[in-house]
């Protein structure tokens, strides 16, 4: 949220509780995570947001921290005074400035193994609760979406919609026209495995989870779900060769 300097940070703080008040009453969950307007750190002015946002690219240290950042890029305008949103938005190019700091962001991300092992075999968990399970967000989804999201910035790419960055970095010759390709077949893979299991649980009354059994996959859906993941794999070898190998600085 982003108000206009010297406006009462009180008044935006109300109005943000309502908000997401009203949102919980119609399903939508608060995040665990604090990720909203009535969390101060996600509610300030343009220039507050302008100072938090330069002592971070300069020092790479500071109120935000490297996930906030990431959290940042995928900010879109929804209502409002379209000047505050454009003085802000025009921040985001700058964030890959700092080279540790994106680096720190990626290392996190490119150097994850994902689930899948020599001749296609499922990468599982072996014990605690989600024993025989893969987690499909931290080993397949979030990698795909953090380095195109890390891409984009660097190309200085305005979409904020993970299929879109895919196409514009098409577009730019970034991605080769197969990868996009194979890239946004893997994204539809991976959301339509998501929401399948998603379904089940709730219809099932348990708690959501990122985790999945993949053996309750039938065997096409199993061979869609090795192919997305090689694909993502394939982009971690890119990521790798643009921000590692030189060019980057």
């Amino acid at each position: 949220l982003i108000y206009e300097d010297g406006a009462d940070d009180e008044i935006f703080k109300g109005m943000a509780q309502r908000v997401v008040d009203s949102l919980e009453e119609v399903g939508i969950r608060k995040c665990k995570g604090g990720v909203m307007p009535t969390n101060e750190k996600w509610r300030s002015s343009l220039t507050e947001w302008k100072e938090r946002l330069e002592k971070t690219i300069k020092t790479g240290k500071g109120p935000l921290s490297t996930l906030d950042l990431m959290i940042l890029m995928d900010s879109r305008f929804l209502t409002g005074d379209t000047t505050l949103w454009e003085g802000f938005r025009n921040m985001m190019p700058r964030l890959v400035e700092n080279k540790a700091l994106v680096r720190e962001m990626l290392e996190k991300i490119i150097f994850i193994p994902l689930p899948l092992g020599l001749f296609g075999k499922f990468i599982l968990e072996k014990d605690g609760p989600h024993k025989g399970k893969l987690n499909l967000k931290t080993g397949g989804w979030a990698p795909l979406v953090v380095l195109i999201r890390l891409m984009a910035c660097l190309y200085r790419i305005d979409e904020t919609s993970t299929l879109k960055r895919i196409e514009a970095l098409r577009d730019k010759e970034v991605l080769s026209l197969e990868l996009s390709k194979d890239l946004i077949e893997a994204y539809h893979i991976l959301m339509g495995i998501r929401i399948s299991f998603q379904k089940e649980l709730i219809l099932k009354g348990e708690e959501d989870s990122n985790f999945i059994d993949p053996s309750l996959l039938n065997s096409q859906d199993q061979k869609r779900l090795r192919f997305a993941l090689r694909k993502i794999e394939e982009l971690q070898k890119l990521a790798h060769e643009i921000f590692f190998g030189g060019g980057y600085g």
